[in-house]
C-alpha cells in the first residue's frame, strides 16, 4: 500500500510540473483583430528565383494599410498622384488552429502562407505558390496608426 501512495505522490508531482503550452502566435495575432496597422517595410523573398524586394518601392504603392478583421485581413494600398489618392485592396482569408499553434493566411486558391511570427509590430509568413513551386518568405514591419484615410475607414466598415 506504501508503493501505492508513492507512485499516486509521483504522478501528482510530475503531473503539476507540466504547463501547457500557450500558443503565442495565434494569441498574438488574435490580439490584433480590429486593428489597422501602416506598413513601414513588405519584405518579400522568393527562394526559388532568388528575387527580393520591398513592396513599398514599388513607384505604384506610397503606404499599405492591413486591418485584421474576423475570418479575413483586409490589405490597402495607397498611391498618391499630383496630391490625389488612389486606393486598391483585397482580402485574404486566414484559418486558425490553436490547438496546433498554426496560422494559415489564403491569399488565392494557390498559395497558402504559414505565419511564422507575429507581434504588434511584425508579421512573417512564408509558403509555396502552388502554381510555380515556388518558395516564398514575406516579412512585414508595421506600427500602429491613429487615423486612416476615409477611403480605408469605409472599406473596414464594408468588410466588418
Amino acid at each position: 500500500m506504501k508503493g501505492f501512495y508513492y507512485l499516486l505522490f509521483i504522478l501528482f508531482v510530475l503531473s503539476s510540473c507540466v504547463k501547457e503550452k500557450t500558443p503565442q502566435k495565434t494569441q498574438q495575432f488574435l490580439s490584433l483583430i480590429g486593428k489597422t496597422k501602416i506598413v513601414k517595410n513588405w519584405d518579400f523573398k522568393d527562394l526559388t528565383t532568388k528575387e527580393s524586394y520591398n513592396l513599398l518601392d514599388n513607384d505604384d504603392i506610397d503606404k499599405i494599410y492591413i486591418t485584421f478583421l474576423n475570418e479575413k485581413l483586409l490589405i490597402v494600398h495607397e498611391e498618391i498622384q499630383n496630391g490625389n489618392s488612389y486606393f486598391g485592396w483585397r482580402t485574404w482569408e486566414y484559418e486558425i488552429d490553436q490547438k496546433l499553434d498554426k496560422i494559415t493566411l489564403k491569399p488565392d486558391q494557390l498559395t497558402n502562407y504559414q505565419i511564422t511570427k507575429v507581434d504588434n509590430n511584425n508579421l512573417e509568413f512564408n509558403g509555396i505558390h502552388e502554381l510555380h513551386l515556388q518558395q516564398q518568405e514575406i516579412d512585414i514591419q508595421m506600427n500602429s496608426i491613429t487615423e486612416l484615410p476615409k477611403k480605408v475607414e469605409n472599406l473596414i466598415q464594408q468588410y466588418q
